[in-house]
Parts: structure tokens; C-alpha cells; sequence
């Protein structure tokens, strides 16, 4: 929608924000946070994200933060749609994944939408855990063989939902 304020939480290289590229209109803030580890993603850090967003459509709407999903340093309510991707899973143990997605339930605006993509080992927990923080409208699709990492055993899901 119109104005809409966006949080990327664990955006690493700002993928998943270029994919609001084409919509930057009707964006008036992208917020991507990470803790900038390479042990996930080489070359991983907050200055070549922000190299990538300036040479995007995006460039005067993005702000990278350095924050962790587990203390994110916003106001209760603030964005209309958080996407979360291929992050969660590296939160161990379980309970912390679950603190984490207490954390982004409580940043996220009444009536805001929320899609997470994650490695399928537990997600369908995800599932009920967002239902019990007053989520409607949750959905888990598998994101068929272009998300598998390396084989069928370990695949992806996508979750979207409704607060």
C-alpha cells in the first residue's frame, strides 16, 4: 500500500529488498537489519549491502541497521510488511526462534503483512506460534525444487500471515 514502512529482517545482501525495486513509490522506508556475519554469506557486511541498495530505485529509501532479531531496536507497531528470509533456522535453540518471532509480531502494525521464508526443519512450529500471537490468514507452501538447498531433504517454505 501507499506509504508503506517495510522491515528486512536478516537482509543480508538486500535481495529480498530489490525485489521492491519496481514498487519504490509506494514505499516511504526500508529498514534491512543483519548482524553481517560471513559464516552464512561471504563477503556479508552492512557496507556492501548499502553499495548494492544505491545502485538500486531504492537508494533514498533504504536504511541498513546492524541489529538482531532478537532485540530489534524498533517501536511497538511500526511496519506494515516484515520479510524474513532464509534466517530464522540460525537461531538456535527453538525457543529463541520463537522469542524472535515474538519480537517481530511486536513490531509489526495491526493489519500488517508478514512472509517468511525459511529452511524447513521446524517451520510448521511457526505455523502455531504465529497463530497464538493473533497472526490470521497463516499459510506455509513448500517452494517446490528451486528452493531446495542441494536436495529434496532440506526444503524451503514460505509462510505468510496476516497480523
Amino acid at each position: 500500500k501507499k506509504d508503506s514502512k517495510i522491515l528486512d529482517a536478516g537482509c543480508g545482501h538486500g535481495a529480498f529488498m530489490l525485489q521492491f525495486n519496481g514498487q519504490a513509490a509506494n514505499i516511504s522506508e526500508i529498514i534491512g537489519i543483519d548482524i553481517w556475519s560471513n559464516k552464512d554469506q561471504g563477503s556479508n557486511s552492512i557496507a556492501a549491502t548499502q553499495k548494492i541498495m544505491e545502485n538500486s530505485n531504492l537508494a533514498d529509501k533504504v536504511k541498513l541497521k546492524t541489529a538482531n532479531i532478537l532485540d530489534m531496536p524498533f517501536n511497538d507497531n511500526e511496519f506494515d510488511l516484515i520479510v524474513s528470509s532464509l534466517v530464522l533456522h540460525n537461531i538456535k535453540p527453538f525457543e529463541k526462534r520463537k522469542a524472535a518471532l515474538v519480537n517481530i509480531a511486536r513490531v509489526q502494525k495491526q493489519k500488517g503483512q508478514l512472509v517468511i521464508m525459511d529452511i524447513g526443519y521446524e517451520t510448521s512450529k511457526y505455523v502455531r506460534i504465529l497463530k497464538e500471537l493473533g497472526y490470521q490468514n497463516v499459510n506455509i507452501v513448500n517452494a517446490g525444487y528451486n528452493g531446495w538447498w542441494g536436495t529434496p531433504m532440506v526444503p524451503t517454505f514460505v509462510i505468510t500471515a496476516t497480523k
